[in-house]
């Protein structure tokens, strides 16, 4: 059973609005429902406030030093027990778009995402 006083963040959420989350993103695809307009990389949660910072499909987009002041604002963010949950691409399925396809635009769009497979979620 959820605990129904928990904080959920979905962050960068673009057309992935999940319940239960304060669903956070900029709004610059068309179509995006979230309940925070703002910028992830300006974002900054409450100190120990958030029980879960989800991450989908995004960290592609981050070169290593701002993902490194991501990571620092979501830990300070997240409550003793709190998770950080990041899901990326599935590896064997952009390898195979990769190998099989002839359109290079397809090809770049896959390797661009081409970062990781499935689920990572860290316990502080």
């Amino acid at each position: 059973m959820e605990k129904t006083n928990e904080i959920k963040y979905n962050l960068a959420c673009g057309a992935d609005y999940r319940e239960g989350y304060i669903n956070l993103d900029d709004g610059s695809m068309l179509g995006t429902k979230f309940d925070i307009r703002e910028n992830i990389f300006n974002f900054q949660p409450v100190r120990n406030s958030a029980d879960e910072i989800l991450v989908s499909h995004f960290m592609m987009y981050a070169n290593p030093t701002k993902a490194l002041r991501l990571f620092e604002k979501w830990y300070f963010g997240l409550k003793k027990g709190g998770q950080l949950v990041i899901e990326t691409q599935d590896l064997k399925k952009l390898a195979k778009i990769i190998t099989n396809s002839k359109n290079p635009q397809v090809i770049n769009d896959a390797v661009v995402q081409f970062y990781g497979a499935g689920k990572i979620t860290f316990t502080f």
